[in-house]
């Protein structure tokens, strides 16, 4: 039961805070990268921050489809290259 006073927040709308805080705590890591760390790996094969960020994105549009059952119809073309199982390549020009 809702506590007198209060508004009514959907389920949907209580799921949205932590996709849209942990979006804006990464947008504040990686704002002032430079466009030659992108794609730099510590080793071979390691996930590096190009990766990572379109990953988050993969995930995030995942999570809504399956929270609202609508698949994002303006996903890139690109999307695959950071889907679960994909190889990390350390060529952005790729």
């Amino acid at each position: 039961m809702q506590p007198v006073g209060r508004p009514i927040i959907s389920d949907k709308h209580r799921a949205r805070f932590p996709f849209e805080r942990a979006r804006n705590a990464l947008l504040g890591l990686i704002e002032d990268l430079p466009a030659d760390a992108w794609c730099w790996q510590p080793f071979v094969g390691a996930n590096h921050v190009m990766w990572i960020v379109g990953h988050i994105g993969v995930t995030d549009n995942l999570a809504i489809e399956t929270l609202t059952g609508v698949k994002p119809s303006d996903l890139p073309p690109h999307t695959g290259f950071f889907a679960p199982g994909s190889t990390r390549v350390p060529d952005a020009s790729v």
